[in-house]
């Protein structure tokens, strides 16, 4: 039996009810009456559909206190700004104000005691404000006694490795049926990546486990938003399960690069294939998957003939294709040409690649929105940035006479050079 009601939602979820030592509340079931705050974007993902943004406007929050359980704790996820924001809470008349630690995440939700703030048993409500610049969630709040800290059962589980740059967090209801063996995975995957980049990621790897009766996205099998990658829960075990592909997108995102989708894709993917060559070993499915590469860019498809007059129409397109035989085709081509790009530049061409494309004033974020103009012209712009950083990639000093005829073949034939021009 518990001693106090909850409204922890999360439950019919299927994570463990709370100790009574004290109460947690749901966030976002328990917002006051009144004007609702912001909505968190993707808060499925970052939080089971139960995240709260808190900003400059205040967030009520109502819920029981009950007799001996008046300090409040706050489970937050906090992107700092340039400086520490600061979070006000007010109740009963009092208020107080805490230095929110940076979680680096907006998926990182940890709990953090909120300051010398006491409840009177019966109080209700409390508001809470953001001051200073900062993306702060907050997915739940408990009410507990003095010196009591928040029960491990009122949030989904976390495993770090013993460093801390890893770590695999459950969403509520996720299955993590052997998290060591899933940080070996990540960890393996991630070190070969940053070798071939010859650069490791700034930030802490974080997976989160999604249940896989609620997985968001049917024509994915994983993703990545920037900052943590989601995979569905049964499928953490595979080794083979775009751990890399999400890896290369977090690369991306650190150096803060806005590249042309097939360039982004055609780089994951390519360079998904050279992690799985190197842990699986060759011959392999590896051997299978380069082979089909091969005859695509020998013999084309319904989308694109090698060698045609004009652009690869998949590569004037600067999003992921909602038909699923373009789609499929699209990154198909993508792959083609930067794994025909990887082979001709030899052991370095990943680092040489990462350089060049960091170097493009066109691929900075920002730049195309900044730019304004003709999109079509834009478009160009951005296809010729691509072929420049190939070249520089492949062509660190000019090359070799045969090198250089294949790369103008290889530009030909996937489309992103019409005719093999330079």
């Amino acid at each position: 039996m518990r001693a106090w009601p909850i409204a922890l939602h999360v439950l019919a979820a299927g994570c463990a009810a709370p100790a009574p030592a004290g109460i947690a509340h749901e966030a976002e079931s328990t917002v006051a009456a009144g004007v609702p705050p912001p909505p968190a974007e993707e808060a499925e993902c970052a939080s089971g559909g139960r995240a709260v943004a808190i900003g400059a406007r205040p967030v009520g929050l109502a819920g029981a206190v009950p007799p001996g359980a008046g300090e409040v704790w706050l489970r937050l996820s906090c992107v700092r700004g340039a400086t520490a924001p600061t979070l006000r809470i007010e109740a009963g008349g009092r208020s107080v104000a805490i230095a929110l630690p940076a979680t680096l995440h907006r998926e990182r939700f940890e709990w953090l005691r909120a300051g010398d703030l006491r409840l009177d048993p019966g109080e209700r409500r409390v508001a809470l404000r953001l001051e200073g610049a900062g993306e702060v969630l907050l997915d739940r709040w408990a009410c507990l006694p003095p010196r009591a800290a928040p029960d491990a059962a009122w949030s989904p589980g976390v495993w770090r490795s013993a460093d801390r740059s890893i770590e695999v967090r459950a969403a509520c209801g996720a299955a993590v049926v052997d998290p060591d063996w899933i940080l070996h995975v990540l960890r393996q995957q991630r070190e070969v990546v940053g070798r071939l980049f010859g650069a490791a990621l700034e930030r802490p790897l974080v997976l989160i486990a999604l249940p896989a009766g609620r997985w968001p996205r049917r024509d994915a099998g994983a993703f990545q938003n920037g900052c943590a990658i989601f995979l569905r829960d049964d499928e953490l075990h595979l080794p083979w399960r775009s751990y890399a592909h999400e890896i290369a997108h977090l690369h991306e995102d650190e150096r803060r690069l806005d590249l042309p989708w097939f360039l982004s894709e055609g780089i994951a993917c390519a360079v998904a294939l050279e992690v799985e060559a190197r842990i699986l070993g060759e011959p392999g499915p590896v051997v299978a998957k380069r082979a089909a590469l091969e005859r695509l860019l020998a013999e084309g498809d319904a989308w694109h003939r090698p060698g045609g007059a004009g652009t690869n129409v998949l590569f004037l397109c600067d999003e992921e294709p909602s038909d699923e035989s373009q789609r499929e085709s699209a990154y198909a081509w993508s792959t083609a040409l930067l794994e025909g790009a990887a082979r001709l530049g030899g052991s370095r061409f990943w680092r040489r690649m990462q350089e060049a494309i960091a170097a493009e004033p066109r691929f900075r974020r920002g730049a195309a929105a900044a730019g304004g103009g003709d999109p079509a012209e834009r478009t160009r712009g951005r296809l010729a940035g691509a072929a420049e950083a190939l070249r520089a990639a492949v062509l660190p000093s000019g090359g070799t006479a045969e090198t250089r005829t294949a790369l103008d073949r290889l530009l030909s034939r996937t489309g992103l050079v019409a005719g093999g021009a330079p």
